[in-house]
């Protein structure tokens, strides 16, 4: 009971009220599942093989995906990660996984307010920038040499619009520069909230005339 109770329903589950224990608030459905590694006795573990993948599956709701393949890396591949080793987890579609399942990280990271895929380069004073913004509302990129030590910045606003920007900078000095992108990100309601904190997180609304 309390705030426990209500931060708790607000979060991954709700309470009985009838038995007064905690339920889960979600259902387990249509999830791509990857065979992994298994603890054989010996260091390292073993890749999962075919004969362990049926085994766990039979076990696991009948709607979720269970790539297939006979090592762990060929059923990564098979899922369509297929830059896992250079730590790039983006999903591409295969005949085994169309995609359906999970979060769209690109549209994931718009609605965090994420600026993505950032390149720069330096050349006959001039910098240049390419980036992925959040959403249509225009950027700014603020740049600095390194020895003002971020103490006198330089300020240029994109034009907004497509999500892909390019910028360029020109009329610097020779040398290091330190640079930053500012892309607005509103925090507001209902989606964004936590639980674990009570005060007013909106950064974006509307105040009343008295």
């Amino acid at each position: 009971s309390g705030p426990y109770k209500e931060i708790w329903n607000s979060f991954v589950g709700y309470t009985s009220a009838k038995s007064n224990q905690l339920v889960p608030a979600y259902t387990w459905s249509g999830n791509v599942a990857i065979a992994g590694k298994i603890n054989n006795g010996k260091d390292p573990w073993s890749d999962m093989s075919t004969r362990d993948l049926n085994e766990f599956s039979s076990q696991m709701p009948g709607s979720d995906i269970w790539i297939k393949g006979k090592t762990m890396a060929e059923r990564e591949h098979e899922a369509g990660l297929l830059s896992v080793v250079d730590n790039d987890y983006t999903v591409t579609r295969t005949a085994q996984n169309s995609t359906s399942a999970g979060a769209s990280l690109p549209e994931l990271e718009a609605a965090m307010g994420i600026v993505s895929d950032v390149r720069t380069s330096f050349a006959e004073g001039s910098a240049r920038f390419q980036y992925l913004a959040p959403d249509a509302r225009a950027c700014s990129v603020d740049i600095s040499n390194q020895s003002a030590q971020g103490t006198a910045w330089r300020r240029v606003k994109d034009s907004g619009g497509d999500r892909a920007r390019r910028v360029v900078i020109s009329g610097l000095n020779a040398g290091d520069h330190q640079y930053r992108i500012l892309c607005y990100y509103d925090q507001n309601g209902p989606w964004f909230s936590f639980p674990s904190d009570r005060t007013n997180l909106l950064t974006h609304g509307t105040i009343p005339r008295q």
